[in-house]
């Protein structure tokens, strides 16, 4: 429940608040998720043609659907680059930003 909620820094993390347009990655998004799914395989989807280091298979239909309702694993997924430079495809540069912060051997 709500009540059941306790802030992160009260178990010594730190956060960093994300100005979205949307819940993604909660609870909030469930209401769209079976016309998403619906629409989503209506699509055709290819392996990407550079090297990426993902949470799931791009090209499953299904991937696209749980990565908007389910937990982003950001740093287990930087782990995974082992030296490698990060690149950001997106809007903005947070998830790059947020990549420093979370494996600090990419500094």
């Amino acid at each position: 429940t709500e009540a059941d909620i306790v802030p992160v820094e009260q178990h010594g993390w730190t956060s960093t608040r994300l100005r979205t347009s949307h819940a993604f990655h909660s609870r909030l998004m469930e209401p769209m998720l079976a016309e998403f799914d619906r629409i989503v395989r209506t699509l055709s989807f290819s392996a990407p043609t550079v090297p990426v280091v993902s949470s799931g298979d791009w090209t499953d239909p299904g991937y696209w659907v749980s990565h908007v309702r389910d937990t982003v694993r950001f740093a287990d997924a930087i782990a995974q680059l082992d030296g490698v430079r990060f690149v950001e495809l997106g809007p903005d540069a947070v998830l790059s930003t947020m990549a420093e912060d979370a494996v600090p051997m990419l500094r």
